[in-house]
């Protein structure tokens, strides 16, 4: 819900975990491949130096993905 806003909005820093690649993409991006909402803040932070990616396994595999294209 709204605290998940809140939460990344204050995040210094965003861990994807391992596992599976597809469930990362289901979690992160719309139906059509496009960045969801939460995923919006998440790139505009990574953009603008304002926020850490880190990640292992699968999720620093996705990372290059979601957030370059």
């Amino acid at each position: 819900g709204k605290s998940n806003y809140q939460i990344i909005q204050q995040a210094d820093i965003i861990f994807f975990n391992g596992g599976d690649q597809s469930r990362h993409s289901r979690c992160w991006l719309t139906d059509n491949g496009t960045p969801n909402d939460l995923m919006k803040i998440i790139i505009s932070k990574a953009v603008d130096n304002k926020i850490v990616l880190v990640g292992t396994s699968a999720g620093t595999m996705i990372m290059p993905d979601i957030i370059f294209g």
